[in-house]
């Protein structure tokens, strides 16, 4: 893969890693599309490396007085009481479902199909409706300070979704904790922060498999390229996604998925066609 290719990978999977629109769609789209390589091995573990800084970088606050809370709940033997000392077991809760699914090899099993350019296509765009529903229900009167351990879990099995191309890590969390009725800023800060373990996991993975796809200096400075342009269009991405969600929920989104989705489906079909 030359390093155009990785940075084109990097500037689209980190923004749809952080948005509810399937990072691994737009992979097999964009292969099939550009008649690329699929992004595997080094340069997708520089990708996610890129969007797990990121998390950590904006909610930097958050994390330093979560990780404090953590270990002074474990060190001290504190029952946790507050918000940040039970927020990171409700996040180890919710993470655990797909990591122990990802480590099973669960998506070996779903039908290869499922995985075919036209299928993922049709699927970013019909998925759209899990997230139209939810957002419509409800008066999502909880807030942060409502998450539990039974909320945690089911976010947790609502976030297998992501082992279906077309769907996302996104997807699942943010529907389902919409359709328990949790405001906007508790549904966009639990499901971003959810993505710090799931990323950590995949992250430490590739790179102990890969490391950065050789010792050599081009090989550095390629991952380097790729991480740090996976790191800057998440940083952003970020931050333009928590303001349009927490003023319009997620229509943007949506209408991407549709639109995107139909289009590409359909441009697919008629080129199998003829």
């Amino acid at each position: 893969m030359t390093l155009f290719q990785a940075i084109v990978y990097a500037a689209v999977l980190s923004a749809s890693t952080i948005l509810p629109i399937s990072s691994e769609a737009h992979g097999i789209l964009i292969s099939h599309l550009a008649n690329w390589p699929a992004p595997e091995g080094s340069t997708l573990g520089a990708i996610q490396l890129g969007s797990l800084l990121a998390l950590f970088l904006f909610f930097i606050h958050d994390w330093a007085s979560l990780i404090s809370s953590l270990l002074q709940v474990v060190l001290l033997r504190k029952k946790p009481m507050t918000l940040d000392e039970r927020l990171p077991f409700f996040l180890i809760l919710t993470s655990m479902p797909l990591i122990v699914a990802l480590q099973l090899g669960a998506a070996h099993y779903l039908d290869p199909r499922l995985s075919e350019p036209f299928w993922v296509a049709i699927l970013l765009g019909a998925f759209a409706i899990l997230l139209t529903v939810p957002e419509s229900m409800g008066r999502k009167t909880k807030s942060m300070f409502d998450w539990t351990i039974a909320e945690a879990i089911i976010m947790g099995f609502a976030q297998l979704l992501a082992l279906i191309p077309g769907a996302g890590r996104m997807l699942g969390i943010l529907a389902m904790s919409q359709f328990r009725n949790f405001n906007r800023e508790a549904v966009l800060k639990y499901s971003l922060l959810a993505g710090l373990p799931i990323l950590t996991y995949s992250v430490t993975g590739l790179l102990r498999e890969h490391g950065t796809g050789g010792s050599d200096w081009v090989s550095i400075l390629n991952f380097g390229a790729t991480s740090g342009v996976s790191l800057g269009v998440s940083l952003l991405t970020l931050a333009a996604f928590q303001r349009s969600f927490l003023r319009t929920g997620i229509r943007g989104q949506l209408l991407y998925r549709v639109l995107a989705g139909g289009v590409l489906a359909i441009w697919i079909w008629s080129r199998g066609i003829h």
